[in-house]
């Protein structure tokens, strides 16, 4: 084929891009409390969450990140279980300097409606939620961005379930905090 021919069939990058867009936040995430008695179906608190998208392409970073700030925020009988002395190799921020970790917390979560159970390291900081390539890749995560050409996509993952099973499930993404639109 001709240099000319091959032009034609080239997947070009448009020029107008927004770059500040530094994360992707999820819709329908909420932390589940414990049920108060044992009749009872638990009931659901909602947490904004947000899904690392950095300029870089690094599929061996990104831990999933729960800030202690998050974690002082969530309700006292939320399914959060900590491990301060769990051993977490060093992190380091956006900005190239460490952070300060404080262990691992298991926390019970809905996710698009399905139960999801993950364990995040917890980092000193501000109130923040992040799923990160741990979370991400195990469950096949597929993420289509500007679906609707406002900004609003959607986060697809296969996860495994404790009875052994495959179980698709989807939830909505967005390039600006749902706070903000």
């Amino acid at each position: 084929r001709t240099a000319a021919a091959l032009e034609d069939e080239i997947a070009v990058t448009p020029n107008k891009i927004d770059m500040d867009m530094q994360a992707l936040f999820v819709e329908d995430l909420h932390l589940l409390r414990h049920a108060p008695t044992r009749n009872t179906k638990g009931q659901t608190y909602s947490a904004q969450c947000a899904v690392t998208a950095r300029k870089l392409v690094d599929t061996g970073a990104a831990p999933s990140i729960a800030t202690t700030g998050f974690l002082a925020l969530a309700p006292a009988d939320c399914l959060v279980s900590r491990d301060r002395d769990a051993a977490v190799g060093p992190l380091v921020g956006p900005d190239g300097s460490p952070l300060r970790t404080e262990g691992t917390a298991t926390v019970t979560f809905g996710l698009g409606g399905t139960t999801c159970r993950h364990t995040f390291v917890v980092v000193v900081g501000k109130p923040l939620l992040i799923l990160g390539n741990d979370f991400l890749h195990p469950r096949k995560a597929v993420i289509r961005m500007n679906e609707d050409g406002q900004g609003q996509g959607s986060l697809e993952l296969t996860s495994p379930t404790t009875r052994g099973r495959a179980l698709t499930h989807r939830t909505g993404v967005y390039r600006r905090s749902p706070l903000a639109r």
